[in-house]
């Protein structure tokens, strides 16, 4: 028989559970579980990019994903790459049963028609704002894929332009639908692991650019409509890849968007961001690290560290919680902590449990809907239909999405001053309401890329 004392422990875990604020989820019928809707019902999508985000990769693929949904229609795709443009149509075509999906080598002609409903951006880095930006303009709602933005200005100017046209923006952080990461960050926020002093964000290392060999262009690539806003380059594979600070931010904006993400979810900091910047000294501080006004420190942990965890460990007081975003993988310790979860889920507790690298027991919980990985590092990536249903149902309904362009604005942000703190390598005090640094005229002017003519944020 429990305790008086045990008794209230649970009764107090289980209201504070209850008070989890939640994504806002949608019905399953709109993940192909059911009829289609009539064609006229239809949000009616566009793609800019049909690549390995798109269209390309092992899993997930947003075409593919799209196509699939009962509640949307996939009617053009706009492409540099023709090979890629052709690969795309083909697909749509066929999953339809028809020739009517719509081919552009300038994304522009498919932002003027007015039967679009929704565009999908699953460009290259460089490319993620202004087109954001322009669909916005056109009346488009828009799907943006991570990182956000090549640049801070970039995600504040996203923004800006969402709210002033009243646009749906809605960034590819697909844990932001994830019922098990709203669960473990609701812990988070609650309390049930105490008073959190360190967040431990593993990504892979600082982005490493390179002067690259020319190459002759493909005959199938437009190079200029590929390098765009970018500083022109001549081509090669590798700076299509991102080799150049022009077209990326690295795996610290692009995994770390996911990871940062997450984050400042469990802080209950999404409005807001760190204070300070303080760069890896090898004595007192061993992680370059986001220092928040609460004294919460975020720390890097990057790939050339051997502790590394891939994702974001919340370290608390009373216990710790593990969380991996693209794979929907969290370990609870003390265990008893995912115990509702299972309960909500209607999923059995475990007889046996995993002992973590520090030698704690943990609770360890796959999302319902992600295929287990076969290894401890081998991260299969969450399914994104849930995702991009909460983004098609606010095109609708014209809710806020779960991860709205302002909150990922705040997110993706951690990304490029964990950036820029590791390009200046020295402390930086940051203003997080301003998204400057006080009197640092070298860093404020890392914030920023000016796009080449004739684009403009």
């Amino acid at each position: 028989m429990k305790s008086k004392s045990e008794s209230a422990t649970r009764r107090r875990f289980l209201k504070s559970a209850a008070m989890i604020p939640a994504p806002y989820f949608v019905g399953a019928h709109v993940l192909g579980r059911g009829a289609k809707a009539a064609p006229g019902d239809r949000v009616k999508v566009g793609f800019i990019g049909a690549g390995n985000r798109a269209f390309l990769w092992r899993q997930p693929k947003l075409i593919i994903e799209t196509v699939g949904m009962t509640n949307a229609q996939v009617v053009a795709v706009a492409e540099a790459d023709k090979q890629r443009l052709d690969q795309a149509k083909a697909f749509v075509d066929k999953s339809y049963g028809n020739s009517d999906c719509a081919t552009y080598s300038d994304f522009r002609k498919m932002l003027d028609r007015k039967d679009i409903d929704a565009i999908f951006v699953a460009t290259p880095h460089h490319w993620h704002a202004v087109m954001t930006i322009l669909a916005c303009e056109s009346g488009k709602d828009v799907y943006c894929e991570k990182p956000l933005s090549l640049t801070v200005r970039e995600a504040i100017r996203m923004a800006e332009v969402s709210r002033k046209y009243s646009r749906i923006v809605q960034a590819g952080t697909q844990a932001r639908s994830s019922h098990l990461m709203a669960y473990a960050t609701g812990l988070v926020r609650s309390g049930q692991i105490g008073k959190v002093k360190t967040i431990l964000v593993g990504c892979a290392g600082q982005a490493r650019y390179m002067d690259v060999k020319p190459e002759p262009v493909p005959d199938y690539l437009d190079w200029e409509m590929f390098v765009g806003p970018a500083k022109m380059c001549p081509y090669s594979s590798s700076a299509r890849w991102g080799a150049r600070r022009e077209f990326s931010g690295g795996a610290i904006i692009d995994w770390g968007h996911h990871f940062f993400d997450v984050a400042q979810w469990g802080l209950g900091a999404e409005t807001s961001g760190p204070v300070e910047v303080i760069p890896a000294d090898g004595k007192d501080i061993e992680f370059l690290t986001l220092r928040y006004a609460s004294g919460t420190d975020v720390q890097l942990h990057a790939k050339e560290n051997k502790r590394l965890s891939t994702g974001t460990t919340f370290v608390g007081d009373k216990g710790t919680i593990y969380t991996q975003a693209w794979e929907d993988y969290v370990e609870f310790e003390p265990k008893e902590l995912g115990f509702e979860y299972l309960k909500q889920q209607g999923r059995s507790i475990p007889k046996e449990f995993l002992t973590n690298e520090s030698g704690k027991t943990v609770l360890a919980i796959q999302g319902p809907d992600t295929v287990p990985p076969t290894k401890r590092d081998d991260f299969s990536r969450v399914g994104t239909g849930w995702h991009i249903a909460n983004f098609l149902d606010c095109v609708r309904t014209r809710k806020k999405p779960n991860a709205d362009v302002q909150l990922s604005r705040n997110s993706v942000t951690l990304g490029h001053l964990t950036n820029i703190g590791l390009w200046t390598n020295r402390r930086l005090q940051w203003n997080p309401e301003k998204f400057e640094f006080p009197s640092d005229k070298e860093a404020n002017g890392m914030l920023h890329i000016e796009p080449r003519a004739p684009w403009h944020l």
